[in-house]
């Protein structure tokens, strides 16, 4: 936040922006509200600790427990031959029985795969998995590489073939 708006900020009644690490409900005594921006656990390097969570339980607030989200998907299959290859396909998870499709741009790895696509259908992936014994979660990724291709440019290629990648 830059001084010249924490300035104007703190110039309001009853309104103090306060840039200090909380360790401890009573630093936070004396204000009717609070409004945290303390940043995630998923990066410590930045200085996140995670306080934030246990702040907010010990004050009443139900906290959902983080899980991934925004990540690439390990895989079960060696993807060592088109590791580096990225194109635009269309990916879509099926999680328990639900599916969710996105399309753009995914990267291929040795053993993932990334890409704002896969980014954004990680989440129900994840959520499911942090939910119950990973180990039941029923889920699998489709990477339609034709997707968006006419009857026309599908006969040219001679053949349509799903690539299907089993999450791990």
């Amino acid at each position: 936040i830059s001084y010249a708006l924490i300035d104007k900020i703190n110039s309001f009644n009853n309104v103090k922006i306060i840039n200090t690490e909380i360790t401890s409900l009573q630093q936070l005594k004396g204000y009717d509200k609070i409004i945290f921006a303390t940043g995630g656990n998923s990066y410590k390097k930045t200085g996140t600790t995670g306080i934030a969570y246990k702040i907010a339980k010990e004050i009443g607030h139900n906290v959902m427990e983080p899980a991934p989200a925004l990540c690439g998907l390990i895989v079960k299959e060696n993807l060592s031959n088109i590791a580096g290859v990225r194109l635009n396909a269309k990916a879509k998870v099926i999680c328990d029985g639900t599916s969710y499709s996105e399309y753009g741009n995914i990267q291929f790895n040795k053993n993932s795969i990334s890409g704002i696509p896969v980014m954004n259908l990680s989440r129900y992936i994840s959520r499911k998995m942090s939910n119950s014994n990973k180990e039941n979660v029923n889920a699998k990724i489709i990477i339609d590489l034709f997707a968006g291709m006419t009857e026309e440019e599908l006969e040219l290629k001679s053949l349509r073939e799903d690539a299907i990648i089993q999450v791990r």
